[in-house]
């Protein structure tokens, strides 16, 4: 979509300016300093991992309605979803955001914290572990034999 995103810019006379590729500590520096950071992806993405980066810099999100990113985003906490494809949905979000970003700033990057730590991964892995153990553990167990008489 280059030349789409090229003509855009183009057009916009100033309002929009396309970065391109950026080295990841790059990327996530503008991520942290970003207001909020919009995903507006048309795809069934199976996990937001670009909400995860950003709600670890405490950046909120604003992310389409449908997806793994919508699932993530806990709207007017940790920021806001709006309808696919909807350009009027998208730019009444970003507008509400303005005046919340501070607030979700907090929230967004507590969530980070809360649920996609390293550590957090890791005993929440373990606890998956354990759980089949378990389970496997009391299939397992056959009934004593009846002794005969």
């Amino acid at each position: 979509m280059a030349d789409e995103v090229r003509n855009a810019v183009e057009s916009a006379r100033g309002k929009i300016e396309w970065l391109g590729r950026r080295p990841i500590e790059e990327a996530m520096r503008m991520i942290g300093e970003a207001v909020m950071l919009v995903f507006p992806s048309l795809a069934y993405e199976t996990f937001g991992r670009s909400v995860i980066e950003s709600f670890a810099k405490g950046t909120p999100v604003i992310t389409s309605d449908r997806g793994a990113s919508a699932e993530l985003v806990d709207n007017g906490v940790t920021g806001f979803t709006f309808e696919r494809g909807n350009a009027r949905s998208l730019a009444e979000r970003v507008t509400e955001m303005a005046g919340l970003a501070a607030r979700m700033r907090s929230a967004a990057r507590a969530e980070y914290l809360r649920r996609y730590t390293a550590d957090q991964n890791y005993r929440d892995l373990m606890s998956i572990y354990q759980r089949v153990l378990d389970r496997r553990e009391s299939t397992l167990k056959l009934p004593k034999p009846v002794e005969a008489a």
